[in-house]
């Protein structure tokens, strides 16, 4: 059965930010949705009660009596979950994830996967918008909630569909192939290449082999400020590929930086030919590459400089990405998804830039123990670049076997003491966040939330716990 026989549609794990806006996708196909999940509390939840999407609330109860297709992803056991394989036994089309997005990929003109181990939310975000703002009306699939006033995912025309790539493992620890590798689109947009997700990779090097078979064939936009992403580069006949960024040697070359508390800008050379100026409300280096990447995509479309210069200039990033949660006189608090430590390091320089003379408060929680056993040095460093870093215990998956990772927060502070930094202290619970943090305010403070995990949840209690403090308990 395909996708086009397939009437009803059943998401195994609905509440995930992918599973999620891939059920509003069908929903918009004029498909009949359904899903199951836990009654636990997602960020998910009010997406898919606006949309009206039906739920059960336990993977105890049996699937419903008409569905034709159900798609999972690595969640709650993956493929081994009960109601995967009660769908099975009744001979139901089981699909997973990644192979679903990859079969519906084709009926796209134009198809543009932005893959990459950082920025890909927001840059797959950033042309999603930009393409509704050129008048494309665009399919996109990208991997949050919201961005910008728009829903995480949309069925448009076919035309274009702009799809964030994960390189995470399809069904881990069963099954490792990486995800992005079921996708097959006319256009890749790759943003960097790193270490992460160690219990998929072995090194640095497997990660590169993994990337370079995904871009063969595609027409290929990428950065040229990154390392490992140039040494695959030179292996691919130099027409197959356009470059972006701050290299003198890109196709798209980003000159005169500057950042503000509102916006960055930059110059743009395109082919060694100045194309203008432009504006975003996104902040650090990293994002101008990224919007550089966004740019040269919509350029190699056939879209005119000027008109992608509007397109963008308002987009103001995805959810969980420098979301601003609040400000209290002149305290700040903002979220971050930032779970690795180049994406930490990142957020810390555009915080920096953003706001040079403020005091920078870190609340991280780590995600996954093989993760933060294999990085524990680079955390330790990425950390200590604010005034003052929390560690909260780690948030845990439940795909793998803690005990095969020696490591917690204690042992992360317990480094960076060995190492002489004396800012970064692990904390025995996440409650112990805001107490710690009020005996450190003064005017001009910056607060994020950061991590992978449920840490957001607190971002809204630090800014009460902001409204609520006096005064004169303001350090000066």
């Amino acid at each position: 059965m395909n996708l086009d026989q397939a009437g009803s549609i059943f998401f195994n794990g609905i509440k995930g930010v992918g599973m999620s806006g891939l059920a509003v996708f069908c929903k918009q196909m004029g498909k009949q949705v359904g899903g199951a999940d836990s009654q636990e509390h997602f960020i998910t939840d009010s997406f898919l009660e606006k949309q009206g999407i039906a739920q059960i609330q336990s993977f105890e109860e049996p699937l419903p009596a008409h569905v034709d297709m159900l798609v999972y992803s690595s969640a709650h056991q993956g493929s081994k979950n009960r109601l995967v394989l009660e769908a099975s036994n009744r001979g139901i089309r089981v699909m997973h994830q990644a192979e679903f997005i990859g079969s519906i990929m084709p009926s796209f003109t134009t198809s543009v996967a932005v893959c990459g181990s950082h920025g890909k939310s927001t840059t797959s975000a950033l042309l999603a918008f930009a393409l509704r703002q050129l008048h494309a009306e665009p399919s996109y699939f990208v991997g949050v909630p919201r961005f910008n006033g728009m829903d995480g995912s949309h069925f448009g025309k076919k035309d274009y569909f702009v799809v964030e790539a994960d390189e995470y493992g399809v069904d881990v620890p069963q099954d490792t192939t990486p995800k992005l590798l079921s996708l097959h689109p006319t256009h890749v947009l790759v943003t960097n290449i790193d270490y992460d997700h160690p219990d998929v990779y072995k090194n640095i090097e497997q990660v590169k082999e993994v990337f370079k078979k995904f871009m063969q064939n595609k027409n290929i936009i990428a950065s040229a400020d990154d390392k490992e992403l140039s040494d695959i580069l030179q292996t691919f006949p130099r027409s197959s590929y356009q470059t972006y960024g701050f290299s003198d040697e890109a196709d798209l070359h980003i000159t005169s930086f500057h950042s503000s508390e509102t916006e960055i800008s930059f110059e743009l050379l395109y082919q060694k030919k100045p194309i203008g100026s432009f504006q975003i409300e996104l902040f650090g280096e990293k994002n101008a590459t990224n919007t550089a990447g966004v740019i040269l995509t919509l350029l190699e479309l056939g879209y005119d400089a000027d008109a992608i210069r509007s397109a963008i200039r308002n987009f103001r990033g995805a959810e969980r990405r420098f979301q601003c949660i609040g400000q209290v006189q002149t305290m700040r608090v903002f979220d971050d998804y930032a779970h690795h430590p180049t994406e930490i390091e990142a957020v810390i320089e555009a915080a920096r830039e953003r706001f040079p003379t403020s005091q920078l408060i870190i609340c991280f929680e780590p995600h996954t123990y093989s993760r933060t056993f294999s990085l524990k040095n680079e955390f330790v460093t990425a950390l200590s670049r604010a005034d003052f870093a929390f560690i909260a215990p780690i948030f845990p998956s439940a795909r793998e076997n803690p005990e095969m990772y020696p490591i917690s927060a204690t042992d992360l502070e317990l480094l960076a003491k060995e190492r002489g930094i004396q800012n970064v202290t692990a904390l025995a619970h996440r409650e112990e966040f805001i107490p710690r943090v009020l005996t450190l305010l003064k005017p001009n403070t910056v607060i994020f939330t950061m991590g992978a995990g449920s840490i957001y949840q607190i971002s809204e209690d630090i800014v009460a716990m902001l409204s609520t403090t006096q005064e004169p308990v303001l350090k000066t």
